[in-house]
């Protein structure tokens, strides 16, 4: 027995039952740092006003550049320019109730007219009770304020042709993933299956939310090691090489991308003081000390 067993804070998230994920892509009229200043200060703010959630993030995401996913043989990682991500943000609710009462002021308050204000095109999966779930989580700070000292990374998989569903999941699940759980340097680990997302689905007014099927994502895996060292060792250990083993039976394409910034706007159904203030107010607020000004 481990002397010193490593901390696993990974119940923390189970509060989250059910989940929806919103892969994104900025206005292409807009830099980078004004669309992150928007979604964060500004969208992420009245999102989290609408209430109901158990958990809210924001993941402001790098464009894969090929160098954090090994190359694997019958796996694709190439990728069109126009089906980059540059986000994904991440809802969860404790139940299909709160899911139903954020969505009714969602829809009140019409915030799916200010998605075209920051995003060139997005789509909504929703992923079910029991088709998501973080293995392992070490990390001591319950949710995230930006850049955070390590390499966060979202591994975005598309199934195989051919292949269902449920083996699809049911390979990444009991195959793939738990040789990964048990490796000292994965400081957190967490699968999201997603379902297709379909063309009236979600509707945001002047932003393209028909995205093809066959460039959608159907998993996102989200790995979280001290650096780039830590993750080659990873990749090029005997544990990796055994669950990636047979891998492209279940899966043709993955596409690997960095976290350039993660918040958390709620967590364990709490605003956080970013979700309330955003992230500029929230950072001037700890600088000062400005606490007795907190409503």
């Amino acid at each position: 027995m481990d002397p010193h067993p490593r901390p696993n804070y990974s119940a923390r998230d189970d509060l989250a039952r059910i989940v929806s994920v919103a892969p994104t892509q900025r206005r292409r009229d807009l830099t980078p740092e004004i669309a992150s200043g928007y979604w964060r200060d500004v969208h992420g703010v009245s999102i989290t006003a609408c209430g109901h959630l158990s958990v809210y993030f924001q993941h402001h995401l790098e464009n894969d550049r090929g160098h954090l996913w090994p190359i694997l043989p019958g796996i694709s990682s190439q990728i069109e320019d126009r089906y980059q991500l540059d986000g994904l943000a991440e809802f969860g609710w404790a139940s299909v109730e709160d899911s139903a009462a954020f969505g009714s002021v969602f829809a009140e308050r019409r915030l799916s007219s200010d998605e075209q204000n920051i995003f060139e095109s997005l789509v909504v999966q929703t992923s079910a009770e029991g088709q998501n779930k973080t293995l392992v989580d070490s990390l001591p700070d319950p949710y995230a304020r930006g850049t955070e000292g390590h390499l966060r990374v979202f591994l975005a998989f598309r199934r195989a042709e051919g292949v269902t569903h449920e083996a699809f999941r049911v390979h990444l699940r009991d195959r793939f993933l738990p040789p990964l759980a048990d490796l000292p340097e994965v400081l957190r680990l967490r699968y999201t299956f997603v379902d297709d997302f379909m063309l009236g689905d979600w509707d945001s007014p002047n932003v393209d939310n028909d995205i093809p099927v066959t460039e959608q994502y159907q998993a996102f895996i989200e790995v979280v090691v001290r650096d780039a060292t830590a993750l080659n060792r990873v990749y090029t250990g005997e544990a990796f090489a055994g669950a990636a083993e047979g891998l492209s039976a279940a899966v043709r394409h993955v596409n690997a991308y960095r976290s350039t910034a993660t918040y958390g706007f709620v967590f364990r159904k709490e605003p956080t003081l970013i979700g309330r203030y955003g992230v500029t107010r929230a950072a001037l607020i700890e600088a000062t000390g400005a606490t007795n000004m907190i409503d």
